[in-house]
């Protein structure tokens, strides 16, 4: 329903004055796209059982050998920002971006500082 998509949002993002009934109903009628719930349905089962997360990928992390940014929101409340840490820990050749007031989703909770990010990233 258009009400789990807006609280689904409300746990992904720490400013809630975000969600517009125009990402809602993007995002509503993204989720009843034919194979939608399939795919999603797939994702949770094979990332998360009851005790929460369960796929870590920490010990394929240190192969990484190419410059790698990592952005993260602080007030991420999907996976803790501890994860972005241990990723720029294990991960050489990373640099790492903690946006102080963000959720999941920084690339659309704050595109102007992601990009910017970027950007600088690709100079």
């Amino acid at each position: 329903s258009r009400r789990n998509v807006r609280l689904g949002w409300k746990m992904s993002v720490y400013n809630s004055a975000f969600i517009t009934d125009t990402l809602v109903e993007e995002a509503y009628q993204l989720r009843n796209m034919p194979g939608a719930t399939y795919a999603r349905v797939s994702i949770y089962k094979n990332s998360f059982g009851i005790g929460g997360q369960r796929t870590y990928f920490t010990d394929k992390l240190p192969l990484i050998t190419a410059p790698t940014l990592i952005i993260w929101g602080k007030k991420d409340k999907t996976f803790p920002v501890a994860h972005a840490e241990t990723a720029h820990r294990l991960i050489k050749n990373s640099q790492l971006s903690i946006l102080e007031e963000c959720g999941h989703i920084p690339q659309l909770e704050m595109p102007d500082r992601f990009n910017q990010l970027v950007l600088d990233f690709l100079k």
